[in-house]
């Protein structure tokens, strides 16, 4: 059956219309490719475009712009400036001269950010796109000002065109754990049999240098090769296995047996990787896209696609996710996220179409995932949270209000350590209907959890045109995942990346996007506000109960003794907070969110948990945790 859904996406594809037509001698899928005896041909449109070099298929599969010198015109959507929250659109670098000068188009870009140090954020990429899967060589960038500028080279010792083994790399991605260890994760790539590696690069010193990359992982079986790696680190200095890096992985088994999700972890900076890999999901499934996601209390999540197996449509195709008590080491039984939605392939793009996007919030431990589908003939951007480690969701929701004719590609999710600002980013036709080859970056932003969501921004100055990016089976190749990290207060915006053409060639982009907060005010500032203070328990609609007889010292049933300025003026209240012996301002828009003052100031988000002396808050600016008395001012 599930050879069946295989064959049944092969013949989606070839009715797609693509932009230009191909004769039977110049369409890649026309060619007698090089499968090895072991896999399955209907198989190719689940992996990863980096993995086509692995299994033999011959350089007929993908194919680059006819002559790469002549630019094709971008006649759509001029240059224009954004909205002020947007920064200005970033090339992340030359490219590096150890490139050969007609391989330099890039694809697959990710990014991290430091959870404790929100200027240092790494970037990762395809660097020198081959025709035929990989690249020369993946690269990163590194900045060290919370994105405005960046230093870019190529991961040493991985291929080697930087004095490593390996004849291509691909599928990087990035981590960033609690001490600045930066975590560059890669497939390693040789001809078939001899197998796809999985790869661990670190660097101890913010970026400055990398040590030799690490095997992590080998296919477990002689027929086996591995696909979509995927990287995490338990970020959590509190919990049992801080520090841990885990990277899970796609196996296919070519016999047809199963496609399952595995992993590795390390508990000692990725010097070594537990030496068998471990089941995420059983080996009889057939899955893709694993996306591990570390929670506060050090249990592990990993979102998937699961093709199901079950019949020859994709109808019953679901994501789900497994949970780890022991941050990686055994993993529960699946959960659903969701079910029952219209499968959407761009028509144009190579996009994630089977890789969901997710991640969690850093206070009460939410899960939050991405991922595209139809609905009402649209394709669209979909949503949904889980508050109970996976239990339930939400029900679905398009974040994205492109129109009809419009297509998408590629959504990647973030959300700030309080879980209330939700960003997405994607690829998007909507200002070019006329041309479904030119598409410009889009957010899809939410500031309630992802309860509701605005209308949807552009975040790329130019459009990019898709035709000067190599075609692969699967589409044009700019990659097949986005990253974006979330804006971490006013001073530390959030920072996305993405594939970009406008210069004639695929190139990293970066841009900034801020989160928007009500400014400070000065205590004294503003007329008197007139709180009445009467003996007794006072009930206020957003700020809950508190208890007036010491007026203007006020006892709160969370937040426990405050003093009320009477002078705060009318567009909030200072208070002077006894159990954080800080002065502190909130009203009623703002409410969780207080401003600290003191040293350091800044917004933080306060977690009410019952008692006063149980309450505990996350700072906006680096997501720090904290109580009072203890952890960061």
């Amino acid at each position: 059956m599930f050879l069946q859904k295989f064959l049944a996406l092969s013949l989606c594809l070839c009715a797609t219309p693509i932009v230009l037509p191909l004769s039977a001698e110049e369409d890649p899928s026309a060619h007698n490719h090089k499968y090895a005896d072991t896999l399955r041909p209907a198989i190719r449109d689940y992996v990863s475009s980096g993995a086509y070099l692995g299994l033999g298929l011959g350089s007929e599969l993908v194919r680059e712009p006819e002559d790469r010198s002549e630019r094709i015109s971008l006649k759509g959507q001029p240059s224009a400036s954004l909205v002020s929250r947007i920064g200005l659109n970033v090339r992340l670098g030359d490219d590096p001269e150890e490139l050969p000068f007609n391989m330099r188009h890039q694809a697959e870009p990710h990014i991290a950010r430091h959870p404790m140090n929100p200027d240092l954020v790494v970037g990762a990429f395809q660097e020198g796109r081959f025709t035929d899967g990989g690249a020369v060589n993946c690269g990163y960038a590194v900045s060290q000002d919370g994105g405005s500028s960046w230093s870019r080279a190529l991961i040493p010792g991985l291929t080697t065109v930087s004095g490593g083994t390996f004849e291509r790399a691909s599928d990087p991605v990035a981590a960033v754990d609690h001490l600045g260890n930066i975590y560059l994760n890669t497939l390693g790539i040789t001809p078939f049999p001899t197998g796809n590696r999985i790869m661990v690069s670190k660097s101890s010193d913010g970026g400055l240098s990398f040590d030799s990359p690490v095997m992590a992982a080998e296919p477990p079986g002689e027929d086996d090769f591995l696909d979509k790696n995927w990287i995490a680190v338990n970020s959590f200095a509190d919990t049992a296995t801080a520090g841990r890096v885990f990277t899970s992985f796609t196996n296919f088994r070519n016999d047809d047996t199963g496609i399952p999700i595995m992993g590795v972890y390390s508990d000692d900076g990725g010097e070594s990787w537990s030496p068998q890999p471990i089941f995420v999901t059983p080996a009889d499934s057939f899955c893709q896209g694993s996306q591990p996601v570390y929670l506060p209390d050090g249990d592990l999540a990993v979102v998937y696609w699961n093709f199901n197996n079950v019949s020859g449509g994709f109808g019953d195709d679901r994501i789900e996710v497994r949970i780890s008590e022991d941050g990686g080491g055994v993993f529960g039984p699946p959960l659903l996220v969701v079910s029952g939605f219209a499968v959407y392939n761009n028509p144009v793009l190579r996009s994630g179409t089977f890789l969901p996007s997710a991640t969690a919030d850093r206070g009460e431990g939410g899960l939050f995932v991405t991922y595209q589908a139809v609905v009402g003939g649209i394709p669209k951007v979909m949503f949904t949270r889980s508050i109970d480690k996976g239990q339930t969701w939400t029900a679905p929701l398009a974040a994205s209000n492109n129109p009809v004719g419009s297509s998408i590609a590629s959504p990647a999710i973030s959300v700030s350590p309080d879980g209330h600002h939700v960003t997405i980013i994607f690829y998007d036709t909507r200002d070019n209907p006329q041309d479904g080859n030119l598409f410009h970056l889009y957010l899809a932003e939410s500031f309630d959890s992802g309860d509701t969501w605005e209308p949807n921004s552009r975040l790329s100055e130019s459009p990019s045109n898709a035709l000067l990016a190599p075609l692969t089976a699967g589409g044009r190749m700019l990659g097949d995942y986005l990253g974006v990290v979330p804006a971490l207060g006013g001073q530390n915006p959030g920072v996305a990346i993405w594939i970009d053409t406008r210069t004639g060639s695929p190139d990293p982009f970066a841009v900034s996007i801020d989160r928007p907060f009500p400014d400070p005010f000065v205590v004294g500032e503003g007329e008197g506000d007139e709180i009445a203070g009467f003996p007794g328990w006072n009930a206020s609609p957003w700020y809950g109960d508190y208890f007036t007889d010491a007026w203007p010292w006020v006892y709160h049933s969370q937040h426990g003794w405050q003093w009320v300025n009477l002078e705060s003026g009318s567009q909030g209240i200072f208070l002077f907070d006894l159990g954080l012996n800080e002065w502190i301002f909130l009203n009623e828009n703002s409410y969780r969110w207080f401003f600290l003052f003191g040293d350091t100031p800044g917004w933080v988000w306060s977690f009410p948990d019952g008692k006063p002396e149980e309450r505990f808050f996350v700072r906006a600016d680096s997501g720090c945790i904290f109580s009072a008395g203890s952890g960061c001012p």
